[in-house]
């Protein structure tokens, strides 16, 4: 009864690993913008 759960953590682990990354992007995106709002005159010389 107990061997279902396993693939399904690994599918739940895979899942997490992916969230993780579209957060560690899109946090990445955020900076750049924010540095882009912050510093605009160093990007357009």
């Amino acid at each position: 009864m107990h061997t279902k759960q396993v693939p399904r953590r690994k599918i739940w682990e895979k899942n997490l690993s992916k969230d993780l990354i579209k957060l560690l992007s899109s946090e990445r995106t955020l900076l750049s913008g924010f540095k882009f709002l912050c510093k605009p005159s160093d990007t357009f010389s």
